[in-house]
């Protein structure tokens, strides 16, 4: 009984964690807009943006190895 208990329990977890999942996508994308937004300000006004930020990892190129990250 204890092993079908547990099971449940991780399937109301999965579902759940399902359930954010339109939420945090809608938020990637804000923060990409964000991302080129500020690119194409610094083209437009010749600032070079040619170091990392160091309080994130998000760099606005997404890719298999960025979301494996």
């Amino acid at each position: 009984m204890i092993g079908v208990f547990r099971l449940q329990r991780l399937v109301d977890a999965h579902e759940q964690f399902k359930m954010t999942i339109g939420e945090a996508d809608k938020e990637f994308s804000g923060i990409m807009a964000l991302i080129q937004e500020v690119h194409r300000i610094c083209q437009q006004y010749g600032i070079s943006i040619g170091h990392e930020n160091p309080y994130s990892y998000i760099t606005g190129q997404v890719g298999y190895h960025s979301l494996m990250s």
